[in-house]
C-alpha cells in the first residue's frame, strides 16, 4: 500500500520537510510512503513547471536535521527550473530504488560517517543513514548513472574515491562548521568552467574544512579550489561542489542553475538508452 506524503515548507529553515518519525510510522504500518513537493510549490517558483512522464527520474536523497527529513528551498527553486522528475528518497530505501531512476542527488546536510571519525561519543544513527547514500552512489556509479554530489553529498562521493580530510577527532566541529567568504578559482579546462559561464574567479561562502593534498590515490579530476583545498571536483558523470548554491556571490547566481542542467542532460542521455520504450 502506497501513501502520497507531501513534503511542508518549513520557513525557519528555509526548506520542504516532514518528521522522520511520519515517515517511519507508515513504514512500520506495512505502507509505502511515496514523498513528493506539492504541484502548488513546484508553481511557486515556476509558473510553467509541469512533470511530463518523457522527462527523465532524478532520484533526491533527503538530507536530515533534528528529526526532520529536509529538502532546502533552494534546491526546490533550481529543480522547478529543470525538465526532470524527483524520486525523493530517504535513507532507509535501498539501492533497488535505482532502478526506474536516470540520474541521482546527493544534496548537503547527509550524515558522513566519516565526519564522525569513529567517536564512540556520537550516536551511531548518522553513520549508519550514511551507509545508505554510500550503497546508492557505488551503485549508481556501477550503472553508469550521472550523480550531482553538493556539499556533504559531494563529501561522501569525494572520500569513497580517494579524497580525506585533514581533520582529525579533536577538532571543533562548530568552528569546522562556520561558513567564510572564499575566492574559488575554476580551472578553464575543465567542464565546471564551462557550466559556470566561463567564469574563472568567483566568491563563495564554504565550510572551513581543510582537505588533504590530493595525491595519485584520488581518481577524480579536481575542478576548482580555494587557495589549495579542493572545492569541486568529477568525472564524465559525476560533478561534485562542496559549496552550497545559496552561498556562491551575486555574480555567480546565474550560472549556480547550470549545475543542475548539466545533471539533466546527462540524465536525459541516460533515459534514452536505459528507460525509453
Amino acid at each position: 500500500m502506497t501513501d502520497i506524503v507531501y513534503l511542508s515548507y518549513m520557513p525557519e529553515r528555509k526548506a520542504f520537510g516532514v518528521k522522520e518519525e511520519k515517515i517511519e510510522k507508515l513504514r512500520q504500518e506495512g505502507k509505502t510512503p511515496q514523498i513528493r513537493i506539492a504541484p502548488k510549490d513546484w508553481k511557486a517558483f515556476n509558473s510553467k513547471y509541469e512533470q511530463n512522464k518523457n522527462n527523465p527520474l532524478v532520484a533526491f536523497l533527503l538530507g536530515r536535521e533534528d528529526g526532520y527529513y529536509l529538502m532546502m528551498e533552494n534546491y526546490v527553486k533550481a529543480l522547478a527550473f529543470t525538465k526532470v522528475n524527483l524520486k525523493i528518497l530517504t535513507h532507509d530505501d535501498s539501492p533497488a530504488e535505482l532502478d526506474d531512476v536516470d540520474g541521482l542527488i546527493l544534496p548537503g546536510r547527509l550524515d558522513d560517517p566519516l565526519n564522525t571519525f569513529a567517536n564512540p561519543k556520537l550516536p551511531r544513527k548518522p553513520v549508519l543513514c550514511s551507509l545508505t547514500y554510500v550503497n546508492m552512489v557505488r551503485e549508481a556509479e556501477k550503472r553508469g548513472m550521472p550523480i550531482l554530489g553538493i556539499g556533504a553529498g559531494a563529501k561522501i562521493i569525494g572520500r569513497l574515491h580517494g579524497l580525506r580530510p585533514k581533520r582529525t577527532i579533536e577538532d571543533d566541529r562548530s568552528v569546522l562548521r562556520v561558513r567564510s567568504l572564499k575566492l574559488l578559482t575554476i580551472f578553464p579546462e575543465t567542464e565546471l568552467y564551462r557550466i559556470m559561464g566561463n567564469t574563472r574567479k568567483m566568491d563563495i561562502y564554504s565550510v572551513n574544512e581543510p582537505l588533504l593534498p590530493v595525491d595519485d590515490k584520488f581518481d577524480m579530476k579536481i575542478l576548482a579550489v580555494c587557495d589549495d583545498t579542493p572545492e569541486a571536483w568529477g568525472n564524465d558523470n559525476i560533478l561534485c561542489v562542496h559549496w552550497e548554491f545559496q552561498d556562491v556571490g551575486a555574480e555567480a547566481a546565474t550560472y549556480t542553475l547550470n549545475i543542475y542542467k548539466w545533471l539533466e542532460k546527462k540524465a536525459l542521455a541516460y533515459y534514452k538508452i536505459h528507460h525509453k520504450q
